[in-house]
Order: structure tokens, then sequence, then C-alpha cells
């Protein structure tokens, strides 16, 4: 294990990667175009590579090169926690996480406790906190009641994965299906725009490729959240918002991925270096909230009505 002191803060000029998918060579890129060297890689994909610097095993990697670095983890959903875990106990400076953060209370919990007896700082990847849209919407929608329905479809054909192993790879429980992906992402953000939620209410499709969720706000107000997989479908992502007095807004929300891809990074660059906290940035807090409301989304699901 470990340990650093305040003394020993540095800007970060190398990384490590965690997952050599899409959204790791995403973030790569965009660490490199921030000036930042990517020091290593790890992916099961890699073994047989003859090159020092591709790792087949994540734990390996961590060891030999989280000390004082980066570390951006893009691996399997149910893999998050555990890799953060051992970049914690690695020396790693700072961590980016994709969502969600972990898929368990108890390892998001101990992540926390980590993260803040060895000084890490953590962000995680929900990029649609950065979307212009998003972001115009909010500041001309400020009500403690109202009713946002957010609307969310994806084409999988585009992923990855989905032309070696098909759709079915993504309802696995590796990748937590729809709920634990694009459902996260609308979960997030009904967080980021109403604050916490205090109930629950979700019911998906025979097949899992469309869900539905019904949350109400703490502090007043009811978020709809309705996502689905297509196949061959332009991406679509429209919000509502019905206010006390009947007005309507309806909001359609373009890609801008470069974009808020980039603006999430920078920010979070920022955080990690001179330790500005933009108000849109997920922190670890933040994420924590949202793993419970999609624990509570499963038992919905399990029991066919409303969790508190």
């Amino acid at each position: 294990m470990v340990s650093r002191s305040p003394q020993m803060v540095r800007t970060i000029k190398e990384a490590v990667i965690i997952g050599c998918g899409s959204m790791g060579e995403r973030h790569g890129k965009y660490l490199v175009d921030q000036g930042l060297k990517i020091k290593a890689f790890a992916d099961p994909l890699l073994a047989g590579s003859d090159k020092p610097y591709l790792y087949a095993d994540a734990a390996e990697c961590l060891h030999e090169n989280a000390d004082g670095r980066l570390v951006v983890i893009t691996s399997p959903s149910y893999l998050h926690a555990e890799h953060a875990i051992e970049a914690i106990y690695s020396g790693a400076r700072a961590l980016f996480i994709e969502k969600p953060v972990t898929v368990n209370d108890a390892d998001a919990y101990h992540l926390q406790e980590l993260a803040d007896t060895h000084q890490v700082k953590i962000v995680v990847g929900f990029n649609f906190r950065f979307h212009g849209g998003l972001n115009n919407l909010v500041d001309s929608l400020i009500t403690p009641h109202f009713w946002m329905t957010a609307v969310g479809i994806d084409d999988i054909t585009t992923w990855p994965s989905y032309k070696n192993l098909g759709k079915d790879s993504y309802l696995n429980t590796d990748t937590g299906g729809m709920l634990w992906t694009s459902g996260s992402h609308a979960v997030d953000i009904a967080l980021f725009v109403h604050g916490e939620i205090g109930e629950v209410l979700v019911g998906e499709d025979a097949q899992g490729l469309a869900l539905i969720q019904r949350l109400h706000h703490i502090g007043g107000g009811v978020s709809v959240l309705y996502n689905k997989w297509e196949e061959g479908r332009d991406p679509t992502s429209i919000l509502t918002y019905v206010s006390p007095a009947d007005s309507i807004v309806v909001d359609m929300l373009s890609r801008q991925s470069t974009d808020m891809h980039k603006q999430l990074m920078f920010n979070a660059l920022e955080y990690y270096n001179k330790d500005v906290l933009h108000p849109n940035l997920p922190t670890l807090s933040d994420a924590i909230h949202g793993v419970n409301v999609l624990l509570a989304a499963e038992e919905s699901m399990r029991t066919k009505g409303p969790v508190t």
C-alpha cells in the first residue's frame, strides 16, 4: 500500500488506462490532447503483446504503473470497484471511473472510505452534465415542482462489441444491461437537474431493450426516464418539462459527443491538479447516490412496485 502526504501533490503528467474499448480510447485521446502521456494500458485482449506498456492483467499493470499517476477505469461495469480499489492501493494520484462507479453500495462506500483516507480524487464519467442543451434547459427552468421526462434512444450497432457479439452481449450481468448503462446516465441527469431521489418505480420490456423509470425527488417533482436500444436508428435525446403554470418546454438534445467529453476531461484535470471543482463535475459522492437509486430500481423491477 502506498500513502501520500499533501506535500507530494504535483501536476499529473501521466495516466494509466484500464480497459481499451471505445471509451478507453476516447479518454486516452483527450488526455493526450491535454498534454498527458499514457504510461500503460491493460486489457485481456492485449494478451500476447510483446510491448512493455501493454498488459493483459489489470492488477499487474496497476502494481507496476499506478503510483503517482491518473488511472482511467473503463473496464466492464462489474470490475470498476475492483480496479479502482487496486489502483488506490497501488498509489494512484487520482481516478477517472466510467459509469456506473460500482454495481453495489458496499463497494461504493468502501471506495469512498479509501479515497478519503488516501486523498485520492475521483471523477465519474457522466459526460451529459456538460451537454450545452441540458445546461441551457436547467438554467431556464428553476422550480421545485415539475414533471420532467427524458427520452434516450441509442443505436447499439455503433457500439464496439456489437459486430462481434451482437445485442445480447449488452444484456448480460457483466455490462449491467440497460439499467446500469443507458439507465444510469438518465438517473444522473435527473439527479443533476433536480437533486436527491426518494422513490423509484421501474419497468422494462420482455427483451430488456426498453426501460422506464419514474423518480420522485425529495425536493419535489417527478422525473420520468425512458431508455431504449434499437438497431440502425439515429440516436435521439429529448427532454420535456412541465412547470406549475402549465408551460411546456421541449428541447431536442444534439449529440455534442466530442464537446461534452472534452469538457468533462478538462474539468476533471482542473480538479485533480488545481482543486478547482466545476459545479457540473460528477464526483464520487454524486455517483454513490446514483448507485443507491439504481439498486432501488432493481428491487422495483423484482417486486413490480415502488421502492423508497
